[in-house]
C-alpha cells in the first residue's frame, strides 16, 4: 500500500466521523467513535505509510475528538480509558511526551473513580508506575485486574504478561519469596505450552525484566535456569538481548 493511498483512506475516514458528528452534534458517541478510529489508524499504520506532521495531525485530531466526547459525556469511564490509552499508547505523536503520559495517567484515575473495578484502566495506571519504577504502587494495581476480563478484552495470552510484571514488580519492592513462587508458576507454566502457544506467549513477556529479577534481587539459580530454558526455547542464549513487546 503506498503512502497516497493510505493517506487518502484516512482523510475519508475523517470526512465520515466528521460529517456524522456535525449531523449528531451532542452525541459523545460520535465523538468518542471519532477519537477511537484516530487511534486505531495510528495502531495499525503500515512503517512509513505517513510522514510525521501526518501523524501528529491524525493525533490532533483524535485528542480533539476525544476531548469533545468528554466534555458532552464527563462520566463515561470507558471514554476516559481510551483517550488516557490514547495519550499512552501515541505520546510520541505530541511535542510534549512527558505532559502526553501525564494526561494519561489522569484520564486513567478518572476512569477509575467513575468506575473503581475498570479493569483496563487498572492496567494501564500500573504499567505508568511501572514506568516510573513505582513497583509499590503498579502491584496492587495489577493485582487487582480481573484477569479472565484482561484476556477476553486484549489477548488471552496477555494474562502472562500481567503475571510476570506482578512477580518483577514484587522482587523489586523485596517481596522475595512470593516473587519466586509467582516466577516458578510462571516459567512451569510457559514449560507446558505446545510450540505455537508458547510462541505468543513469548512475545508478551519481558523476559530482560523477568531476567533481572530473577539474577537481581532474587538471585535464584533454579529460576534462571527455567529462563534459560525459555530463552533457549526461543533459540536465544542466555545472556542474549531478549524480546520485548513493550506495555
Amino acid at each position: 500500500m503506498d503512502e497516497g493511498c493510505h493517506c487518502e483512506s484516512w482523510i475519508s475516514l475523517s470526512n465520515v466521523c466528521r460529517a456524522a458528528s456535525e449531523l449528531e452534534p451532542n452525541d459523545s458517541l460520535m465523538f468518542h467513535t471519532w477519537g477511537f478510529c484516530g487511534m486505531n489508524w495510528l495502531d495499525k499504520l503500515w512503517p512509513g505509510s505517513h510522514t510525521r506532521s501526518e501523524l501528529k495531525a491524525i493525533a490532533r485530531e483524535s485528542e480533539g475528538a476525544f476531548a469533545k466526547a468528554i466534555q458532552l459525556d464527563p462520566n463515561d469511564a470507558d471514554l476516559h480509558y481510551d483517550f488516557g490509552v490514547f495519550y499512552y499508547m501515541h505520546r510520541e505523536e505530541f511535542d510534549n511526551e512527558l505532559e502526553a503520559v501525564e494526561k494519561a495517567a489522569e484520564l486513567l484515575k478518572k476512569a477509575i473513580e467513575i468506575d473503581e473495578r475498570h479493569p483496563l484502566a487498572r492496567l494501564y495506571l500500573g504499567h505508568w508506575y511501572h514506568d516510573k519504577a513505582q513497583w509499590a504502587d503498579a502491584i496492587p494495581l495489577y493485582e487487582s485486574v480481573d484477569q479472565n476480563i484482561l484476556g477476553e478484552r486484549l489477548h488471552p495470552w496477555r494474562v502472562y504478561r500481567l503475571r510476570g510484571q506482578i512477580a518483577a514488580c514484587q522482587a523489586f519492592v523485596g517481596e522475595l519469596e512470593t516473587s519466586r513462587r509467582n516466577f516458578s508458576v510462571l516459567l512451569n507454566d510457559m514449560a507446558r505450552l505446545n510450540d505455537e502457544e508458547f510462541d505468543d506467549v513469548a512475545d508478551l513477556i519481558d523476559l530482560d525484566e523477568a531476567s533481572a529479577a530473577i539474577s537481581g534481587p532474587l538471585a535464584d539459580a533454579e529460576l534462571k535456569q527455567g529462563l534459560n530454558t525459555i530463552l533457549r526455547r526461543l533459540g536465544l542464549e542466555p545472556g542474549d538481548p531478549s524480546k520485548d513487546a513493550g506495555s
